[in-house]
């Protein structure tokens, strides 16, 4: 009998162009303390609507390295950001009302 695979794999083979899974999950970690910067400085996000702005914002932001060939670092640096504030989100949407 075969032993089947997990579905979601984290552990990407080094053929890929993502430097394997430590560099993977180096990412992982650096978007998760940029979770907890975020909530230090900010706390909770109170609504929706607060929500869909700070999505938005990091979004610009990435979207203005693009337009600017900024440096693969600002990206990547733009990315984590976005990235945490996904984590977030989906961390804190349970307590945001529907009607804010």
């Amino acid at each position: 009998m075969s032993e089947e695979k997990p579905k979601y794999d984290r552990t990407w083979g080094d053929e890929d162009n993502l430097g394997g899974p430590i560099r993977v999950a180096n990412m992982a970690d650096d978007m998760i303390n940029e979770v907890h910067r975020a909530a230090s400085l900010r706390g909770h996000i109170r609504s929706r609507h607060e929500l869909l702005g700070i999505m938005h914002e990091e979004w610009a932001e990435v979207c203005d390295v693009i337009h600017t060939n900024g440096p693969d670092e600002s990206l990547r640096k733009e990315l984590v950001q976005l990235g945490a504030m996904c984590l977030r989100a989906a961390y804190e949407c349970n307590g945001l009302g529907r009607g804010a």
